[in-house]
């Protein structure tokens, strides 16, 4: 199946100007991803868009994109996770847009000074100690999902975007009648900020939060979602909900014909 959505459009969306090439969003068969990477540790998220499009609590909030910020304080203007509601895209009334943590990552081609780099588990990260800031990577990453700060991080900024976005995920949760079973002051447990933070000048960008990943916890996008729509989980391990799913489902990876190899899977599209 295919999407009518063309880059241009689909990074207007996004707030990212781009050129015009089409956006193909193609079922595909999970047969020779599982195979690739069994045995290994690599990490993906798969997102059911059915669900998330039922949960009308999120209508006008989308409790995901919220939680990120509230876990990695992103600048005001940047979104390392975005909710894309638009007419132009015939597949899904929602679409949850992180970093696509891509196996053939254009962004990490393009650094001149090796900041972006992919680990051997598929997460994209960036070294923002090394970047410096030439945007290369946000000009070639055909998904929008590169942000560059213009700010210098500040304890007021920082306490002002996590208290706006916590009350906004809470609220989500309060009109779908559920109780969240998540602390974002508990900072014995899951820690609520990336370690480095980021400097003026950089290039940032959603790494799965990859802060709580490697503590065994799972991205805030994950777990503040009140419909459970999102998945994330080890496509090497069999076993894993993530991989039952892309064995059992039909599913679309966005821009395959860049080549870029998402790790992202979107599901129940209505195909």
């Amino acid at each position: 199946m295919y999407s009518d959505v063309s880059r241009r459009k689909f990074l207007k969306i996004c707030g990212v100007a781009a050129g015009s090439v089409l956006l193909g969003s193609t079922v595909v068969s999970s047969k020779e991803l599982l195979q690739a990477a069994a045995g290994k540790t690599k990490y993906a998220m798969a997102i059911d868009l059915e669900l998330c499009e039922n949960t009308h609590a999120c209508d006008g909030i989308n409790a995901c994109v919220h939680a990120c910020k509230t876990v990695n304080v992103t600048p005001p203007n940047a979104y390392w996770m975005m909710a894309i509601e638009s007419e132009h895209i015939t597949f899904a009334e929602r679409l949850p847009r992180p970093c696509m943590q891509c196996d053939n990552p254009p962004c990490v081609k393009v650094c001149p000074v090796g900041a972006t780099t992919k680990r051997a588990d598929g997460i994209i990260i960036v070294d923002y100690y090394r970047c410096i800031g030439c945007r290369l990577c946000a000009v070639s990453c055909p998904y929008g999902v590169r942000y560059f700060n213009w700010d210098e991080p500040t304890k007021e900024r920082i306490d002002q975007t996590r208290a706006e976005s916590w009350s906004l995920v809470n609220e989500v949760w309060e009109k779908a009648g559920k109780e969240l079973k998540f602390d974002e002051n508990d900072t014995t447990a899951p820690p609520y900020m990336i370690e480095i933070p980021r400097p003026h000048g950089v290039i940032e960008k959603c790494n799965f939060c990859l802060h709580r990943v490697e503590r065994g916890f799972d991205p805030a996008c994950v777990v503040c979602c009140p419909s459970g729509a999102i998945k994330f989980g080890n496509v090497g391990d069999p076993m894993s909900e993530i991989s039952q799913i892309l064995h059992e489902k039909k599913y679309i990876r966005l821009l395959e014909e860049f080549n870029t190899k998402p790790n992202v899977y979107y599901y129940n599209t209505g195909d």
